[in-house]
Order: C-alpha cells, then structure tokens, then sequence
C-alpha cells in the first residue's frame, strides 16, 4: 500500500470480538517497523491490560488510547507511540496527543502529510499551525480537575466502581447478557443485550424516554451499549442500574421458563433460526445454560453448571469435547453426521484428481518460470512430462467405511467410470449396487488403484494404513485421507513414498514431518470448510438439541443410546444412569416406554411423573429430568 503493508496476527472475529485474542510471538514479522492495537474497543466493549498486552522484542508497540486516555494509570515505557483523541476523556473533539519515543521521530515517508509528520510537530513544540486554543484550554481545565481528584489512580477506582456496578448486576440479571469475558471487559463502554432485538428496541426506546440517551449500540453490533467515560458521575450509573431493574421486572416474562443456549464459536444463523424464540434465548456470555451448541472450540477445560443437560457439535468429531465426563454428568453430546458429508466428498474428488495428475507440482513449477516472457510457451511443453500422471477411469477405488461420506464418494466415483470395492466392519444400507462390497480390508487393499480412507479413529482403526498394509497394496498406489490423521502411520507412508511404492498421499490432517515430503499432498483440514457444510451442521444441531430438550428424544448422541420418543406426552421422566443401574431405575419407574444403553450409560423413560428425589438416590443415576407439555 501507499504507507507499507499490514498484517493482522490476531482477530477474535470468529467469536464476535467478544475477548481480546490470543496472539501467537510465531506470528509477528520480527522485522515490522511497529505492532499495533486499539487498546480499548468502543464498539465490542473490550480493552487491553498490562497482563495482556502483545510482547513485542524489538518492535516497537503503537496504540490508540482514545477511548481510555486518563482513565487509568498506563506505563507509556511500554509503547513507542501512543495517540488519543480528545473527544472521550480530555477535551471536546479537535485536538489529539500523541506520546512518542524520541529516536521514533524524523522517519515520515515523503508521502505523510505535514499535519501527521511528528518530527515537524516536534520541533515546533505543537504549534507548527495555529492551535485549538479552546480545546487546549478545556485540557488544561480537566488534567487540573482529575489532579485535584487525586490523579489516575483515583481516577481508576472511579472507573472501576462504575464499571462494577453496572458489570456486577449483568451478570445477575436474568434478562440482560454481557456478552465480553470478564477479563476483558472494558471499563469505559459496557456492552449488554437480551438475546431479542425488538426487546433491545423497546429498552432503548423507554431509556431515551427516561433521560438515558447513546445506549443504543453500534450498527455493526446491535444490542445497548453504556459509555461511562471518565464525566459520567457513579450517581448517572447507578441511576441506568436502577431503570434496567425495572426494566426487567415488567419484561422477562417468562423468561426463567426459556432455554438458554451457549454458543461457544459464531452458529450458522440458519441453525439458530431453527430455535423458536418464544422459547430459547442464546448467545456466548451465559454462564449456567441449558444447552451448549459448538462448533471447534476446546471444552476439556470448561467446567458445566449443573443445569447444562445438552451439548450438541455442529460437526461430526467430538474430540474436542470431553465425552465421557460428559456422560458421568447426565450430559448428552449430540454430533451431525453426514450434515458435512457433500463438502468432504467434493474435497475428495478433487484430492484424487491432485494426486493422479501431478497437479500441485506442476502449478509450483510454473510459477519458476516468471520472467521467461516469450520463452515460457516452449518451458512449459518441454517440462510438462515431469507432471504426467493417469486418468482416473476405468480403475478401481477402495473405499474404506460406508458411512454418509464414504457412500456418497462411491456413487460419484462409480459416476466417473470407476470400479469401487467397499469394506465397513457394519451393516450399512444404501450403499450403490455397483459397488462390491467386501467383509474384510484385504482385498480393498489388494485391488485398489486408489484407497480412500473414512473411518473414525478407534483401538482398531489408528495406523491401519501402515508398513505392512501398505506392503499388501498396488505398486504405485495413491492412498487418500480426509477422516482422521492417525489412520496413517507418518513415518511409514513416508517411507513408502520414498521407496515408490505409494505414488501419492493426499491428507486433510498433515504432519509436520510429512509437510514438504515429495508426494505429499498436504490440505489444512478443509474437508468441512464451506458455507453449505456449516449451515447443514448448525440446523441439524439445532434439531437434535430441542428435540432433546423439549421431548427428551435423542438422535445422533456419541455417548447416551438413540430414543426415538413421540412428541405425544403430558408428563415425561427420564433418567440417565450408568449401564449397571438399569434396572433399579426401571422397577422405581414402572410403565417404561423407553430403555436403551451404549458404551456403559443407560436411559430409561416412562411417560408419567416420578418421585425425582428417590430416582436420583439410586446408585448409578446421573440425572433426572421431568418434562410437562
């Protein structure tokens, strides 16, 4: 660009700016004339501290204080530069002070502006033009008042019993969200809002009409947001505390009877439409929810609030999510398999097409002959032999597991004049009757000019693919693997690269000693990265949760038996228990409609009430639920 080039290496964006990211050192351009940040975020309601500020080296840190300048102490020896507008905390608008390291002045581009060139303004001691006399003057008058006050660290416990006030009621509050973590929070704009916009419109609407003006948030934000700069007296907070108290009396209606639903990364809105709003609320700043929908975020060290009965993955693997103690807790975990399947097969296809064709060398060689001009015609048809590699038709794909994906890769490959041969260790219906479908992994191994790999990772299936499969496998063969890494034992494919034995090894979960390897085709996980693929995800997680949630019925659980259950009920109990109290739980019951176990826990329903307090004494119940229409 005019001024240089940018490069962000952190962004909370895919949580909706809702904490100050985690910046990774192995990011930063070592080498960059500065690092920097907004230190406090008006509009997402979030700021820096001292404990999470990037450490740079070298680099020199610049910041953009306009919204917390003076509201706090700050250790300028931390920053080269930093710069505030007046508008928040010093003066009306029209002026700016800018902090700045002394051997940072004097290397302006010929390009800057005079106005923005600190040298200049320097040496002119701030007045290379006429000044805002006013302004500076309305300075002066503040920094004697926050002086007389007892100075920035009176003026911080200001702002922090503020802030307190209004953040200690969110977080109570019934009704409003904070949706910020509350390590970040900024003290200077508190954003808030009640899950329902034309319940945030009828907020901000009596708040105006009550004397409480600017809450509305940002465009790009919606919601309330309270800007409580350093001029904002604590009787001004405790005045908008007071009117959201009442707020909330006349308007939660019903809300203690609403789902709460976490949401943990940015949900599909197609999946969150799917939720009846007279009926749940969700977002990401619950702290006791009923359900959690996830997409990647990591759970293990998440601690659940007793209330939470449901977690449901927008996605197929649950690896990020502590399943069994999950199931210890009465906790159902949901996935949605096959929801992903089309965007995973397209990415198979076109893996198989790279590792037959030599297309990824080739593009990488071609870009070796920039500045040939004419001569590139000629280089390319006298290089383009090194790339040469079979077409796909006529010769035989193994697919290993005839789950949704594996089926739907069949069909196209039989659709491409493929012979396809498929194992899986289960029954499975659906599968294509030109497809030969075999009871072991041999002759999938033997026979195939291209193996496609989609099982899940168990005791049975990880390293399948290693040095003494792959010895029972065509000379030349080229193995596919988009269900998960430790299918494949690393230093045995690489070997067999090496060695020529396996042409190609395309993967959607790389290593990094397979990273650069010669017939390696390494995907950063893309199998599930599309629109439709995540969409598909959030909606089929959306089901499972409420019909959970509202029936008890369960589908597509990794860690509790499938209940296919009516919606045709007045009084439901069920009961989570482990395998081995089954069946205490079903004498206590009576009248069961409903028992199924799987992988040590059990469910059992009966259609009617039940004696909560003596089911849940029963050695082995987990939890109990009742659910009345």
């Amino acid at each position: 660009g005019k001024y240089g080039e940018a490069k962000a290496v952190a962004s909370s964006k895919a949580d909706t700016f809702t904490h100050i990211p985690d910046h990774d050192p192995s990011m930063y351009t070592p080498d960059a004339d500065y690092f920097y940040i907004c230190y406090n975020n008006t509009i997402y309601g979030t700021r820096f501290t001292e404990e999470t500020l990037p450490k740079t080296g070298s680099v020199p840190l610049f910041a953009d204080v306009s919204s917390c300048f003076l509201s706090e102490p700050m250790d300028v020896t931390k920053f080269g530069l930093i710069y505030g507008g007046a508008q928040k905390n010093i003066a009306p608008a029209g002026l700016t002070v800018v902090i700045v390291r002394e051997d940072l002045l004097g290397k302006a581009r010929d390009v800057t502006p005079t106005m923005l060139n600190y040298a200049i303004m320097a040496e002119k001691d701030s007045m290379y033009n006429t000044p805002p006399c006013y302004t500076i003057y309305i300075c002066k008058l503040v920094l004697e008042w926050i002086k007389s006050i007892g100075g920035l660290d009176a003026m911080k416990l200001r702002n922090e019993k503020k802030a307190g006030l209004l953040y200690d009621y969110l977080d109570k509050s019934e009704l409003f969200i904070a949706p910020v973590l509350p390590r970040d929070r900024s003290m200077m704009n508190v954003v808030f809002r009640t899950g329902d916009e034309d319940l945030d419109k009828k907020f901000i609407a009596e708040a105006t009409a009550q004397g409480f003006v600017n809450l509305k948030g940002h465009r790009t934000a919606g919601g309330m947001r309270a800007s409580i700069y350093n001029a904002m007296p604590i009787e001004g907070v405790e005045k908008l505390v007071q009117f959201m108290e009442d707020f909330e009396k006349k308007n939660k209606s019903g809300r203690n009877d609403m789902f709460e639903i976490l949401t943990l990364n940015k949900i599909s809105k197609y999946g969150l439409e799917k939720l009846d709003a007279s009926k749940y609320v969700w977002g990401d700043a619950f702290t006791a929810p009923d359900a959690i929908m996830v997409r990647s975020a990591a759970m293990h060290e998440m601690t659940l609030d007793s209330k939470t009965a449901v977690i449901a993955r927008c996605g197929a693997g649950t690896n990020n999510i502590p399943v069994d103690a999950c199931a210890e807790q009465g906790v159902v975990v949901f996935n949605t398999p096959g929801a992903n399947a089309n965007g995973v097969k397209e990415l198979v296809l076109c893996a198989m097409l790279l590792a037959s064709r030599r297309i990824v060398p080739g593009i990488e060689w071609c870009k070796t002959l920039k500045g040939q001009g004419d001569a590139v015609g000629k280089a390319v048809e006298k290089g383009k032999s090194a790339f040469v590699g079979p077409e796909i038709k006529g010769k035989t794909l193994g697919v290993v597991g005839l789950g949704a994906i594996g089926r739907l890769v069949a069909d196209a490959a039989v659709l491409l004049g493929m012979n396809v041969i498929g194992y899986d260790p289960f029954p499975v219906k659906g599968v294509n009757e030109a497809v030969t479908v075999v009871d072991t992994l041999e002759p999938v191994f033997a026979q195939s000019d291209y193996i496609t790999l989609h099982a899940p990772s168990t005791a049975q299936t990880k390293g399948m693919v290693n040095k003494d499969s792959i010895a029972s496998m065509k000379d030349g063969v080229r193995i596919l693997n988009f269900a998960r890494g430790d299918l494949v034992v690393s230093d045995d494919i690489i070997a067999a690269l090496a060695e020529g034995k396996v042409a190609a090894y395309a993967t959607d979960f790389p290593t990094d000693a397979q990273l650069g390897v010669d017939g390696v085709i390494a995907i950063p996980h893309l199998g599930a990265s599309t629109p439709e693929s995540e969409d598909n995800c959030a909606i089929m997680a959306a089901e499972e949760l409420t019909a959970y949630l509202e029936t008890g019925a369960i589908r597509n659980s990794v860690n509790f038996p499938n209940a296919p259950l009516s919606a045709d009920f007045a009084v439901r109990t069920c009961v989570l228990h482990t395998e081995a109290a089954a069946e205490a739980v079903a004498t206590a019951l009576g009248d069961v409609v409903f028992a199924g176990a799987k992988k040590g826990y059990g469910y059992t329903v009966a259609d009617k009430a039940a004696d909560e307090a003596a089911l849940a004494a029963i050695d082995g119940v987990v939890r109990v639920r009742v659910l009345q229409k």
